[in-house]
């Protein structure tokens, strides 16, 4: 073996052994909160309009909404989308005097209209953070109903001012324009919860919070929503599988990504990182057979297919990841194959190893489903770890031909 093909040897090692370690860091370095506690979770908030009193009134029920107008309120639509959920709540409450209902964020105030006569209604929704659109609130001096009015514009809030309403600056904090806003919801499975959101994100959690057992998300969706809207599916923790899980998301196969615990920016950024370095797998290849003269057609045929595949990973579009990873994996089956028959005319021990890793690496990446793809990171992981550090083994103990022989 020359110095070169030693080099070339031990570059497919090194590349190997960095496969490995992205693997590895998709499942140990970039968990990521599930988005049903966060992005999928959100509620809309209407505001009505009493022309009589002149009360505005803000619910997060459409069943109430849709109840006042029938009494003749105007429906004004939404006026902001509030989180679902969260530890900062808006107060409600009613004046049984005058009609009128005010809302706080104060739980000083709150209680202290409480000790005046007001009706404590409770959390009538929740206040989002700091960096969500703020809601601001009005004080109208002269009126005995309808004193304080909330809204997000900010036009509106300038100009009512000039008209002599006082400015009390935000109240509180509604969820930025932009936020995902859930369109459709379900239970199934034991114990599990779907939410869709406008932006296409399916998202499974447990119903309590705490663990459930999904089933077939096909069956679950189908008829409720159209499953092309569907983008990405997003699996929070505590979701179980169950015994037989081949059919979890059949009817979901071109989706672009399915992962747990993972945002899809992180396994998309792993997959072009494999794309790269099978790109440069490839070249090796083709340094061998062109500069090392190392005329092998199985070497040329996978060089060909390295370098080809590793384009598709870095430069396909994102919906098609899925499909292009399944094809990845019958190409590195095909390889792995290809090494263990090489092996067998006595390549060296080295070359079988490699190839029943590649067989594995690749029979997980065809089939395994994606909604485990911790587990697939851990496994192709060890496969890579395996394969990188057999060949760079192999390149130190095989014996280089002089430079003087050769001539």
């Amino acid at each position: 073996m020359s110095q070169r093909q030693h080099r070339t040897e031990r570059m497919r090692g090194i590349l190997a052994l960095l496969a490995a370690a992205a693997a590895f860091a998709l499942c140990l370095a970039m968990p990521a909160q599930a988005l049903a506690d966060d992005a999928a979770s959100s509620q809309s908030i209407y505001r009505l309009f009493n022309q009589w009193s002149g009360e505005h009134l803000f619910t997060a029920s459409k069943t109430e909404y849709d109840g006042l107008v029938k009494i003749g309120w105007n429906g004004e639509g939404v006026a902001w989308t509030a989180p679902a959920g969260g530890d900062s709540p808006v107060y409600r409450l009613y004046n049984p005097y005058s009609g009128d209902h005010h809302y706080t964020r104060d739980r000083g105030e709150y209680d202290h209209l409480g000790s005046l006569g007001w009706n404590q209604e409770g959390a009538a929704f929740q206040s989002a953070g700091e960096d969500g659109a703020p809601v601001y609130r009005l004080y109208n001096p002269w009126l005995t109903v309808g004193t304080h009015l909330f809204t997000t514009d900010k036009a509106e809030y300038d100009h009512l001012g000039t008209l002599g309403w006082h400015q009390e600056d935000i109240a509180w904090y509604g969820l930025k324009a932009d936020s995902p806003q859930v369109v459709a919801t379900g239970a199934f499975g034991k114990g599990c919860t779907w939410t869709l959101d406008n932006q296409g994100t399916l998202t499974v959690s447990p119903t309590d919070g705490v663990s459930g057992t999904m089933s077939s998300l096909g069956e679950a969706i189908g008829g409720k929503v159209n499953l092309n809207d569907v983008k990405a599916v997003y699996i929070a923790k505590g979701v179980k599988a169950p015994q037989d899980s081949r059919f979890l998301f059949a009817d979901l196969a071109l989706l672009g990504v399915i992962c747990l615990g993972y945002t899809e920016d992180a396994v998309l950024g792993i997959v072009r990182l494999v794309g790269i370095v099978s790109l440069v797998l490839g070249i090796t290849k083709f340094v061998d057979v062109f500069i090392n003269k190392m005329k092998d057609p199985a070497l040329v045929s996978a060089g060909v297919v390295e370098v080809v595949l590793g384009l598709i990973l870095t430069l396909a579009p994102d919906a098609f990841i899925v499909i292009v990873f399944i094809i990845l994996g019958i190409a590195v089956i095909g390889c792995g194959i290809t090494a263990v028959e090489e092996s067998k005319e006595g390549t060296g021990t080295h070359d079988k190893v490699v190839g029943i890793c590649d067989i594995v690496l690749g029979a997980i990446m065809a089939i395994a489903p994606f909604a485990f793809i911790n587990a697939i990171g851990i496994i192709s992981g060890l496969a890579l770890l395996v394969a990188g550090s057999t060949q760079i083994l192999a390149s130190m103990k095989m014996p280089e031909e002089s430079f003087a022989k050769k001539r």
